[in-house]
């Protein structure tokens, strides 16, 4: 992301300057006759969007762990892992 100061970035998140009436005005907010301001703008939304799909990629994964049959087939993987290894080292001590 572009660096930019933490009032630029707050201003865009919480579209201060965009609002008129109390409805955002995304003709505003994606203002583009400031190419730099544009850019700014759209490298913090993405920045945060890109944090959300990050977030729900972890909650999904944490959730999905939680399910018996996951936590099963958890268990299954670190024991045919285990059994891996274990053949390993016999391997390596031949």
């Amino acid at each position: 992301m572009i660096c930019t100061n933490l009032e630029t970035y707050r201003k865009v998140l919480t579209l201060q300057d965009s609002r008129k009436d109390g409805l955002v005005d995304w003709s505003i907010f994606f203002d583009q006759s400031h190419s730099y301001k544009l850019q700014y703008t759209l490298q913090i939304v993405q920045a945060v969007i890109d944090e959300g799909e990050l977030l729900q990629t972890r909650a999904n994964t944490l959730n999905a762990d939680n399910f018996p049959t996951n936590r099963l087939r958890i268990k299954k993987e670190e024991k045919k892992e285990a059994t891996i290894q274990a053949n390993d080292d016999r391997e390596l001590r031949k």
